[in-house]
């Protein structure tokens, strides 16, 4: 860990232990303010490297008459993920696949991967997908991308109580019934 990160830590800490203190009205957003200082100071992606996420993000599940990938916040989730659960290597692989994916989508298409409409999107992503790479190819950062998109997505919210209406306290309590003898 560096000096950075943890100064950053302590920081946060302190925000949080001051706010315990205050009325609980703030607290939620708070939290959401001290999640994105969190992520902003971790070792996330870049601004370039977000903005390509979020474009493959939205071409693996784009918006239709349901929101979209992007919609719901998986390329929040992505970097989060990132940041938090992949190791230092992974991250950095991850990263240089995203790097070598818009190479390469420049050198086929001659634009950035986000600068391509849709049907071209799909068909560059098609020329990759179900194809293993090496840690640090296009392939396997379009693997990783995938895997994270589909999870972000399923995993959100507004998938999760609008579109799957999953019950996450199933079942009922009835607490003043008597048992039978």
């Amino acid at each position: 860990m560096n000096r950075r990160r943890l100064l950053a830590l302590f920081g946060i800490s302190t925000v949080a232990s001051v706010a315990y203190c205050r009325p609980a009205g703030g607290i939620p957003e708070l939290g959401r303010w001290l999640d994105r200082l969190s992520i902003r100071l971790s070792d996330g992606l870049s601004n370039a490297e977000r903005q390509l996420a979020a474009a493959i993000a939205d071409t693996v599940i784009p918006r239709t008459d349901t929101p979209g990938a992007v919609d719901v916040g998986v390329p929040a989730f992505i970097d989060h993920m990132l940041a938090a659960w992949y190791t230092t290597a992974e991250r950095r692989a991850f990263q240089l696949g995203l790097r070598t994916l818009d190479r390469k989508c420049r050198t086929e298409h001659r634009k950035a991967f986000f600068a391509l409409d849709h049907p071209n999107r799909l068909e560059f992503l098609g020329t990759l997908d179900g194809k293993a790479g090496p840690a640090g190819s296009a392939e396997d950062a379009f693997t990783i991308m995938r895997r994270l998109t589909v999870h972000g997505y399923l995993t959100s919210q507004w998938v999760q109580t609008r579109l799957l209406k999953a019950s996450f306290i199933p079942g009922r309590f009835d607490g003043c019934v008597v048992e039978p003898a």
